[in-house]
């Protein structure tokens, strides 16, 4: 079951966050995709993500400080 929103109602919801359909397609076109698998469900990685694993692993942590993304869904991180 789809539930169809009336155009006046997403019109003015739009317009108060400020979101236009022009703003919409040009975030779609400048998502992050991985390279490995082409998936759109990725997630940046933190800094302080980066200072937890730092602290945590120490010296191992240094391949996953260097990285900006990982793949929500073949865990790949670039």
């Amino acid at each position: 079951m789809k539930i169809e929103i009336d155009p006046e109602i997403k019109k003015n919801i739009q317009e108060a966050t400020g979101q236009t359909p022009e703003k919409e397609a040009v975030a779609k076109e400048f998502q992050p995709k991985c390279p490995t698998c082409g998936s759109p469900d990725v997630e940046r990685i933190t800094a302080a993500n980066k200072v937890k694993n730092a602290a945590l692993w120490g010296v191992f942590a240094l391949g996953h400080l260097s990285k900006t993304f990982k793949c929500n869904n073949c865990g790949q991180k670039w």
